[in-house]
């Protein structure tokens, strides 16, 4: 048998787990669901002389799945009604809002046409089309917390709201008594269309330009800025960004009738542990009515459309409320955290969190990221407290401390408040010092931690610390020493470049070849 190529695998196998460290970061799971729909709804009453007609058309695109770009099926139906005359009728309804947002609704009456759903400041379309008798409907909109549903009921040539207050999630009844016009349909035509949707996630922080497709005319916005916020989403309250604008629609053509309509647009975007993407609500609402009435005619018009995109991305997030919330600004970018017990969730993202103690008071320090601007905080009694990140000028050396020679690296800063600053690690078991009036005081072990290679320190700073390597505390405490800890030590420089992980691993590499070589040879 020929051993070479075997033993030439064994020999490398380790090659292959050698851990080569990454950038620290939150990892994001790209995997969403898409919620969409798209109703339209549109009621016209004409008449000239004894000549009258009344049509009433509906449309809908539906969409529930993991695409983000996807052709889907638009439907749409016209109805040719007769209005007789005016009837009371009673009824129950029944709506069931969950916390994913599905929405279902029982109608005992008949001629529903509308489902309109009113939550912090968005209105939505949240269903359209014409039951004839009792009917149940399954639909989804999104609710921030309390909000109120609007039943519309055809009636003739107009429309009979009903509201019903919701607050948060669960079942909620009404009894309604309703004077309603006999609406009977003398005609029916169904066609459908293909249309094609198109996903994409916001960049935080960045104006938005929002998008809504009317016969084929293409309406866009703007967004007037945004505001960092918290709103509910899937049952929990989360830090959101909301982006708001208006399009204008000039010289549309809607079934006969030309002119100009307003489309107002919200579009939210939450986070959730770490600033992670959690999920996406977009929202285009418009309305348009217009009796246009004169001594030989009349023509009245009544058009409602909307479209609401909820997308789930699967991401972390505490269902739980914080203990604590804090807003702030960082050279003018609003900027909000809410604090749990072993986590954080924002609106920036966030690299690094990390538990520290300052005068003997727990804190966060927390790394954030806006777009291309990376920055600390540390955040004490729920004040917000700037970090700066300082360049170290880093020594190698030995140090004897109580007769024992240990590596070390003397780190000189210059920086006055709270800083951080870090160094390539030498080694696993290390404890930092730093040094004030010729006494060497350590550090609280929480005050420090190691990140890819990379001994991170934050402390309120001294000029000059110490990293010593395999040294153990006397005192197995963990808790920053009130009283400074004197040791015997002397220092020699040795060197003024750090070695890197990457420099073992080369060697390592580069033995394990020359033993290769060696073994080819002799065979």
């Amino acid at each position: 048998m020929n051993w070479k190529p075997i033993l030439l695998f064994v020999l490398l196998l380790p090659m292959v787990f050698v851990y080569v460290p990454q950038s620290y970061a939150h990892a994001t799971d790209n995997s969403f669901l898409v919620y969409y729909h798209k109703y339209s709804s549109f009621l016209r009453e004409s008449s000239m002389g004894i000549f009258n007609s009344e049509m009433y058309k509906v449309s809908n695109e539906t969409y529930i799945g993991n695409s983000s770009h996807v052709e889907i099926k638009k439907y749409t139906t016209v109805y040719y009604l007769t209005s007789t005359g005016v009837e009371q009728i009673s009824g129950t309804v029944n709506i069931t809002i969950s916390r994913n947002n599905s929405i279902s609704i029982y109608s005992s009456l008949p001629y529903l046409s509308r489902v309109i759903v009113e939550s912090s400041g968005i209105t939505e379309l949240a269903w359209s089309g014409l039951t004839t008798s009792s009917s149940t409907i399954n639909t989804f909109a999104y609710t921030n917390s309390s909000s109120q549903i609007i039943l519309q009921f055809l009636n003739g040539t107009s429309f009979t709201n009903i509201s019903i207050n919701i607050s948060k999630y669960g079942t909620f009844t009404k009894q309604i008594s309703v004077n309603l016009a006999k609406v009977k349909i003398s005609n029916e035509i169904i066609y459908s269309t293909t249309e094609y949707l198109n996903v994409q996630l916001p960049r935080r922080y960045t104006p938005l330009v929002q998008s809504f497709y009317v016969n084929g005319t293409n309406i866009s916005s703007q967004s007037n800025g945004y505001i960092v916020t918290k709103a509910y989403f899937n049952g929990s309250i989360l830090p959101a960004i909301e982006w708001k604008g208006l399009g204008i629609g000039n010289n549309l053509d809607i079934m006969e009738m030309r002119g100009s309509l307003d489309f107002n647009f919200t579009t939210l975007e939450f986070y959730g542990i770490n600033g992670s993407v959690v999920g996406y609500v977009h929202n285009v609402y418009s309305y348009f009515s217009s009796p246009n009435i004169s001594l030989f005619s009349r023509f009245i018009v009544n058009y409602e459309s909307g479209e609401t995109i909820i997308v789930y991305v699967s991401s972390d997030y505490v269902t739980s409320h914080p203990y604590n919330q804090v807003y702030f600004t960082y050279n003018g970018v609003p900027i909000l955290v809410m604090q749990f017990n072993n986590s954080v969730e924002s609106s920036a993202n966030i690299t690094i969190f990390h538990k520290v103690i300052v005068n003997n008071e727990h804190a966060n320090l927390i790394n954030l990221r806006i777009n291309s601007t990376s920055f600390y905080i540390v955040i004490i009694n729920n004040q917000v407290h700037n970090v700066a990140l300082v360049h170290a000028i880093v020594k190698e050396t030995n140090i004897n401390i109580s007769g024992k020679a240990y590596l070390a690296q003397k780190i000189e800063i210059n920086q006055s408040g709270y800083v951080v600053f870090n160094v390539t690690a030498l080694g696993n078991a290390f404890t930092v010092f730093k040094i004030i009036n010729n006494t060497y005081i350590k550090l609280n072990s929480t005050n420090y931690f190691e990140i890819n290679g990379k001994i991170v320190v934050f402390d309120d700073p001294s000029n000059t610390y110490l990293v010593v390597y395999g040294y153990t505390s006397p005192s197995s405490s963990s808790s920053s020493s009130s009283t400074p800890q004197s040791v015997t030590s002397s220092i020699s420089s040795t060197s003024s470049t750090p070695i890197s992980n990457y420099y073992y691993i080369a060697i390592i590499v580069i033995i394990i070849l020359a033993i290769v070589l060696i073994i080819l040879r002799r065979k």
